[in-house]
């Protein structure tokens, strides 16, 4: 019985429809020729090359502001899928670049077999990489198109530690030994390597890590990520010897070795002065974080205390003032003769509108101010500042806006606009060709414009019937916008050696980004540089690129460069006191609101910074590349590609909506609930919300 039901499966088995191949998958091969790396017990290469076909799906499944990655199979093993790729700089798509980045992966992965030697609790493995070379898609030079390849793997992708200090501490209450493996392994590879390497920018699915980053003493080998000691020093500043660094008996890196490490940044919450020190006179009574504070004159500042601290922070954060006179000091003011003394920040005697806009959109950026003295408001209550009720007057609470009700209600035609400022009359825009344009902000339409410079304006501040911009060309210039486009010179200018990216005016001084990655501090009463902020040294920390953000909040400069830095400068001293880290791109833009700093990056994030504890309270994704960022009083906006993301900060910065503007957006300036963007055209774009109780139910 048992043989005839055999028999009667195989014979029903025989009975079925063959077996059909998925043809989705072939619908357009492509030749390639895959690349795969052996490395020896003695450090030799043996590169293997072979034939094969592939099918790379054309839409990528993620997208960096570096790469973007494809899934694709190979015809020789059509039941596995792997990833493909490619970069977006068409000056790294070369062979070398990808050739290196699969011999880095390959090397460590060597290393990865020494640590699993050790018996860790979670073993490591870096994935197989390979080296694709697509023989019938050419590049631009004729050549065959090259990219990196690897298999696919399902799961939750995290990044555990950056190229540039950056070290995951995110994972929780749940410290678990296998959460500590990635920053051991780090430091694993330092020690065994006698110091002279490490294994950073680890990142993968669980313990299959990719696309690793090696840093060498020397700085050579290994492509232009690997950023020598300087990049060493920057993990061993962050990293905290975990239990698994001591069941490995690895050194342990305490607080005494960080102090001598060079460029050693600690995390700080900067200091806010004590309520009996005196600040910066402020006629209009509101405080929003940023007035610069100095001690009184002659007198020592006493040690605060734990109860003065809290008094003192809740003093500050509420913009509360001493019951003691405020003085600023004064140039007439005795310094003493054993000390230098730093330029005083002073506000200005009189009551005058300022709005401060760089193209980066930050700080400096499309983000108006109005400042009475050293006060910051907003925009739409430029227009109260002399009719202030009593302070026992009841307020009328804030209208709502729905953030969710923004519509493009106008275009209005001009030029293009890198940078927008505004006051109660106008709006001023610097355009690339180094023109100044002026816009009826009540018409909507464009009245006229002047050239004060010969390259790309990038920076606007608006006080009184003054305007001061800052240019690709080196220029810094401030003109009288009295005297009509005809008659329109510059009252004062000054020359600096390299571009101005953006600008920042603060009470009577301008700070300037600048492409030799400095930033310059120029007193607006001489139009002279009075201080610079830079690395004196090659040990002492500063930016090693070009600054394109700049924000100043108290008695600290912010300024963020396309070495991906956010730093935080001590304007008494000159010096760093930290550095933000988190940002993987360039820091294109900042802007800091009443106890808050935004940063955005080239990376597509966005990052909330408490003032002044310096804690990422937020990150934010974006669509895009971040241009420009602004906090009002209900919305934070953004400008990333051809999208503005309104994002509401009593919601923890959930993304409300997102305007399509169909074009790159170059910078943003809101004025209550309009807002204006700048764009790659001859236009601005005016967008409108309605009031909560205004929309329709």
């Amino acid at each position: 019985m048992g043989e005839k039901r055999s028999l009667h499966d195989v014979l029903e088995a025989f009975s079925r429809p063959c077996p059909v191949f998925d043809r989705s998958i072939i619908k357009s091969p492509e030749k390639a020729i895959k690349w795969n790396l052996q490395i020896d017990n003695n450090l030799s290469l043996h590169w293997q090359g072979s034939v094969v076909l592939v099918q790379i799906d054309p839409k990528p499944f993620a997208k960096g502001s570096i790469r973007s990655a494809h899934k694709y199979v190979d015809l020789t093993n059509p039941t596995q899928t792997f990833v493909a790729k490619f970069t977006l700089n068409s000056k790294k798509a070369t062979r070398e670049y990808f050739f290196n980045d699969v011999l880095m992966q390959t090397f460590c992965s060597k290393w990865a077999d020494t640590y699993n030697k050790r018996n860790p609790p979670k073993k490591v493995a870096f994935l197989p990489s390979y080296v694709l070379e697509l023989i019938e898609r050419p590049d631009a030079s004729g050549q065959p198109t090259v990219c990196a390849a690897e298999p696919y793997i399902e799961g939750d992708y995290q990044k555990h530690n950056s190229n540039f200090g950056f070290v995951n501490t995110s994972y929780g209450a749940d410290n678990t030994e296998s959460r500590n493996t990635p920053q051991a392994f780090s430091h694993f590879t330092y020690q065994l390597s006698g110091q002279e390497l490490i294994v950073v920018d680890v990142q993968g699915v669980n313990d299959f890590y990719t696309d690793p980053q090696i840093h060498t003493k020397s700085g050579k080998g290994f492509g232009e990520g690997n950023l020598g000691n300087e990049g060493i020093q920057k993990f061993l500043t962050k990293h905290q010897c975990n239990p698994l660094c001591n069941y490995l008996k690895l050194e342990r890196i305490g607080a005494t070795k960080r102090q001598l490490l060079r460029g050693t940044l600690p995390a700080v919450t900067l200091e806010v002065d004590h309520v009996e020190g005196t600040m910066v006179a402020n006629p209009a009574g509101d405080d929003d974080g940023q007035s610069l504070i100095s001690p009184r004159p002659g007198v020592p500042r006493p040690p605060l205390t734990g109860k003065d601290a809290a008094k003192r922070n809740a003093l500050r954060m509420s913009g509360g003032r001493s019951s003691q006179p405020v003085v600023g000091e004064t140039d007439s003011q005795p310094s003493t003769p054993s000390q230098e003394r730093k330029p005083a920040i002073q506000s200005q005697p009189e009551t005058k509108p300022v709005a401060t806009s760089s193209e980066n959109g930050g700080s400096s950026s499309s983000s108006a101010k109005v400042e009475s003295g050293s006060s910051s408001v907003s925009p739409d209550s430029a227009s109260r500042i002399h009719k202030r009720t009593p302070s026992s007057e009841t307020k009328k609470p804030e209208r709502k806006w729905d953030l969710k009700s923004f519509k493009n209600v106008d275009n209005i035609r001009g030029k293009e606009a890198e940078c927008i400022v505004g006051d109660e009359q106008n709006l001023y825009s610097g355009t690339p060709e180094g023109q100044i344009v002026v816009y009826d902000a009540a018409e909507k339409k464009m009245k006229w414009f002047f050239q004060p410079h010969k390259k790309t304006v990038k920076g606007l501040a608006v006080r009184g019937t003054s305007i001061y911009s800052g240019s690709l060309d080196g220029s810094l210039r401030e003109s009288d916008l009295t005297l009509g486009a005809s008659q329109v010179t510059p009252v004062n200018e000054a020359k600096d050696k390299s571009e101005i990216n953006t600008i920042y005016l603060k009470d009577n001084m301008i700070f300037t980004g600048c492409g030799d990655k400095t930033i310059k501090v120029w007193d607006i009463r001489s139009f002279k540089c009075v201080q610079t902020l830079a690395a004196q040294t090659v040990s002492t920390s500063g930016h090693t690129k070009a600054v394109k953000a700049v924000c100043v909040m108290g008695k600290y400069c912010f300024s963020g460069s396309n070495d991906k830095q956010l730093l935080v400068w001590d304007l008494s001293t000159g010096s760093v006191v930290t550095n933000l880290q988190g940002h993987e791109g360039w820091v294109k833009t900042l802007h800091g609101a009443g106890s808050t700093l935004i940063s955005g990056s080239h990376d597509e994030t966005i990052r909330v910074w408490n003032w002044p504890t310096l804690q990422c309270v937020a990150e934010l994704k974006a669509r895009d590349r971040v241009e420009a960022v602004h906090l009002s009083s209900q919305a934070l906006f953004s400008a990333a590609g051809d999208y503005v993301e309104v994002w509401d900060p009593e919601k923890k910065y959930e993304k409300v909506t997102a305007l399509n503007l169909r074009m790159s957006v170059t910078c943003l300036y809101p004025q209550e609930k309009d807002l204006y963007c700048g764009v790659k055209s001859d236009q601005l774009r005016l967008w409108f919300c309605d009031y909560l109780d205004e929309s329709p139910s």
